[in-house]
């Protein structure tokens, strides 16, 4: 019975190891204009009990997936620290912008996590969102509930804070623009009750979808300004001002015998 229980300790061993050891949490790396305040926070989980100084954050050049710069977990600078983690940061001089770069945590050598933005090297993980440039300062890419979400708020050094919606399954806002799947409708919105629907449009002259006045074509090369009318035909003015183009005199009478 010793013999099973060492035997399955020394089996489950490294996975208690894994299962405590730090990860990236947070991350920005590009906004509008000159990117400022680019960092990486890494999440040491509760009940961490290994040495911070064997673990190293490395940035990752994407172009040859090789380390540009790195930095080891115990001189990162301390956070908070809640039920789940003790948040540590780190300000590099610069963080690439990607397609792709990427992050990397190994103990002592050991790769524990390789995640990368905007496309993956061998053995790394797409974290699946990105700062495209055009954000404001003071954004960043942020892993909540286990799932990296787009561009929000930062908060370097604590918690990341879940977003809030109206219709927290669909994580969308009442109002915000959705597709109802419907091509007779138009400015499709999310609704109070958390479904996508659009406003069907009116028309006076609903068979032809037209409104009376709105331009049409007659079919009458004789006419011009042709619009829909009151009882929902397209008709035009006749051009009694110019000769249609081309027009040649066939035939005309000027004089006669007595009075013309």
């Amino acid at each position: 019975m010793k013999k099973l229980l060492f035997a399955f300790a020394v089996m489950i061993f490294p996975f208690m190891l894994n299962a405590q050891d730090p990860y990236i949490n947070e991350i920005h790396y590009d906004n509008a204009s000159s990117d400022v305040g680019e960092f990486v926070e890494v999440c040491v989980p509760a009940g961490f009990t290994g040495n911070l100084a064997d673990y190293t954050v490395s940035l990752i050049n994407g172009s040859s997936c090789t380390s540009y710069d790195s930095q080891t977990l115990d001189l990162f600078t301390v956070g908070a620290t809640d039920a789940n983690c003790t948040y540590y940061t780190w300000y590099p001089t610069s963080i690439q912008n990607g397609a792709p770069d990427g992050v990397q945590v190994d103990n002592m050598g050991t790769v524990v996590e390789f995640l990368t933005y905007e496309g993956t090297c061998p053995g790394s993980t797409d974290i699946g969102v990105a700062e495209s440039g055009t954000e404001t300062p003071g954004m960043s890419l942020q892993l909540i509930n286990g799932v990296w979400t787009s561009p929000a708020a930062e908060t370097p050094g604590d918690a990341n804070v879940p977003p809030t919606f109206d219709c927290p399954t669909e994580m969308v806002n009442f109002g915000d623009a959705c597709d109802d799947a419907d091509a007779a409708t138009t400015n499709d919105v999310i609704q109070s009750d958390c479904t996508c629907a659009g406003t069907v449009p009116t028309f006076d002259c609903p068979t032809e979808m037209m409104n009376f006045g709105d331009a049409c074509d007659d079919a009458d090369a004789t006419t011009i300004n042709d619009v829909i009318q009151s009882d929902c035909i397209c008709a035009g003015t006749i051009n009694n001002g110019t000769c249609p183009t081309g027009a040649k005199i066939n035939e005309f009478h000027y004089d006669n015998a007595g009075t013309d």
